[in-house]
């Protein structure tokens, strides 16, 4: 069953995060491992909808919730119209980089999310993926039609990068 109140979808997602979804927090030496609090975890919520794709063996009919728990040893679950759609215990920089962007994959595609990323997006830095996620996002969101100049933009800039990492294979 599909809801339709964001405060409703909130609250269950965050209920079943710290009740049973997220992994428990490991205890001081000696102590039994506890659940997570509310207070301990990260929490988001925005629209988004698969069209014509499953989560959890029901066909997704449009856009609805989708909130994302943060637990405190760093793993993620997310929750589609109040129900999980799928848990991350190592959650990669690609996770993070689409939850920025309000733009996350379909439990089909999670695998893409779990483990260490590779060496190539290990290296890039992460503030400038973000702010590149975001500018995507308010572009979707704002103005769709001011895409192909921000592209266009985009193609500039990496064309001088070029240009200075030919410059300096001639010098060499």
């Amino acid at each position: 069953m599909m809801r339709t109140d964001p405060l409703d979808n909130l609250s269950i997602a965050l209920s079943c995060a710290v009740g049973l979804d997220l992994l428990p927090v490991e205890a001081a030496r000696g102590a039994p491992e506890r659940r997570p609090r509310r207070e301990d975890c990260e929490v988001y919520l925005f629209p988004q909808g698969w069209a014509a794709t499953v989560q959890n063996g029901a066909a997704a009919l449009g856009p609805d919730d989708t909130v994302v728990v943060v637990g405190p040893r760093a793993d993620a679950c997310v929750y589609f119209g109040g129900m999980l759609a799928y848990h991350l215990e190592h959650p990669n920089r690609r996770f993070f980089l689409d939850l920025a962007a309000r733009d996350l994959r379909p439990a089909a595609q999670a695998g893409c999310y779990e483990g260490m990323d590779d060496d190539s997006i290990q290296s890039a830095s992460i503030a400038m993926e973000t702010d590149l996620a975001h500018l995507l996002a308010a572009v979707r969101e704002g103005d769709p039609a001011s895409g192909p100049w921000v592209a266009k933009l985009l193609r500039d800039f990496a064309c001088r990068f070029d240009a200075t990492r030919q410059l300096q294979a001639c010098a060499a």
